[in-house]
């Protein structure tokens, strides 16, 4: 999946303005909570193989560092 796609879903997800989120965005300007985390996790369950816990999605710092969790499944 593209990166681009990614943030435009998850913008979906999050009742977000359409292109607010970039790679450099921080989850605490969104709000970030522990509701997110599980949206999160159940959208990835949904739409990747990659399995993560609630533990290293919460390290998380930007939405680039979410795209990391990833590693080639996103691009």
């Amino acid at each position: 999946m593209k990166k681009k796609k990614f943030l435009n879903n998850l913008e979906e997800i999050f009742e977000l303005k359409k292109n607010s989120l970039s790679e450099k965005t921080s989850l605490e300007s969104i709000e970030w909570d522990s509701l997110k985390i599980l949206e999160l996790m159940a959208y990835n369950d949904a739409n990747f193989k990659i399995k993560t816990s609630p533990d290293r999605i919460n390290k998380c710092k930007t939405f680039g560092d979410i795209i990391k969790l990833y590693k080639k499944e996103i691009k």
